[in-house]
């Protein structure tokens, strides 16, 4: 099957997993610890389903971004809980007041820690807010999705710009009930160099993380926490695995090529930091966060319009060409920092000689 030979490109969207008939296909994390598609052969049928959905192997409809906004949610308990302006729980709390189904991101502390989509069925909303800085495991959730959505149940999807690509491949059709939110992505390390970073500084069975705690201001410190109130809280600049993830030497390999940096949009609606708020309007800056938010279809632009009539958030028009700054960065241009032969040899030598050993030699 191509979908084993595609290296580079493939995105660990789960798409194929999904798709496949007879469950012949598992998402492992191969040598550098990304997910990657494994085919039992003893069980496949060669029916080639998994290369018909691989959205690396297809041309998909995208969007282009038809209005832009920012703003933040009214609410400053939201808005602090957040990374940013708290518009995904105002997002996720439309769907959740129409019956729907939130899908998102979380963090499971079992025995294995791990990123896994989540929904409002398992978890609270609350543990899908906020970034997280690591691959997520889809698992089987799109399978979940498409079931609610054939149910006639609301769901919101969120994920990066490569999930989303994978869900609305595995669908295959368009669904008036799904919304579909993704982020302006900076790239993903893998779940094992994460957890090799918390054996590394002495946190090996953490009971909660958080990137972007947003303590004191919108940027803060990177807190985890183990059991009977053990933390370290640091600022990220002082964190090897944060600071190797800004300096983009950790991601995964098709992120350094992403088509979605070009203004192809793949959800409904992008969220982001709205940072360009210090040079569009400098006396708007709040350290408690605000949102930039990007609609990328009619459907992304009425679900916008719906919930700013609703009074729960803050939102003001923004010229387009003052977002264009988030997602056209083409990061095969040196300019851009995403250098991919750095990032191997940092990878190759946590291979050869350890997280500890390849991080004193690469990152400082």
């Amino acid at each position: 099957m191509k979908i084993e030979s595609l290296t580079n490109e493939c995105t660990g969207c789960f798409a194929c997993q999904n798709a496949c008939p007879v469950d012949a296909i598992t998402m492992t994390e191969e040598k550098e610890g990304f997910y990657y598609p494994h085919i039992d052969s003893d069980k496949c049928i060669e029916c080639g389903k998994c290369d018909r959905t691989c959205p690396q192997l297809k041309d998909l409809e995208y969007y282009s971004t038809t209005r832009a906004f920012y703003g933040w949610s009214k609410n400053s308990n939201i808005r602090q809980k957040s990374s940013s302006g708290g518009i995904f729980h105002e997002l996720a709390t439309y769907t959740l007041n129409q019956c729907g189904v939130v899908y998102g991101a979380a963090f499971s502390y079992g025995e294995t820690l791990r990123l896994e989509c989540k929904s409002t069925k398992e978890v609270d909303l609350q543990a899908l807010m906020k970034s997280k800085y690591v691959q997520n495991y889809i698992g089987y959730a799109f399978r979940e999705i498409k079931k609610d959505l054939d149910s006639d149940k609301q769901v919101l999807y969120c994920g990066t710009p490569c999930q989303i690509d994978g869900l609305r491949s595995f669908l295959i059709k368009s669904y008036k009930n799904l919304l579909t939110c993704d982020f302006v992505c900076h790239g993903v390390p893998s779940m094992s160099l994460l957890r090799q970073h918390l054996e590394y500084i002495g946190y090996k069975n953490a009971t909660s993380i958080d990137f972007r705690p947003k303590k004191r201001e919108w940027v803060d410190n990177f807190d985890i926490e183990e059991g009977y109130g053990r933390r370290r809280s640091i600022h990220w600049k002082l964190d090897e695995y944060f600071y190797s993830f800004q300096k983009y030497i950790n991601l995964r390999r098709s992120c350094y090529n992403c088509k979605h940096c070009n203004g192809k949009r793949a959800a409904d609606i992008t969220l982001a930091d709205f940072w360009g708020i210090y040079k569009y309007a400098p006396n708007e800056f709040d350290k408690r966060g605000i949102s930039l938010i990007l609609a990328n279809n009619e459907k992304g632009k009425e679900v916008i319009e719906k919930i700013s009539n609703t009074g729960s958030w803050k939102i003001k028009h923004l010229p387009i060409e003052h977002s264009a700054y988030v997602y056209k960065r083409i990061r095969s241009e040196k300019s851009s920092g995403y250098d991919i032969e750095r990032r191997n040899r940092f990878i190759s030598d946590v291979q050869a000689f350890g997280y500890k050993t390849a991080i004193k030699k690469r990152l400082f």
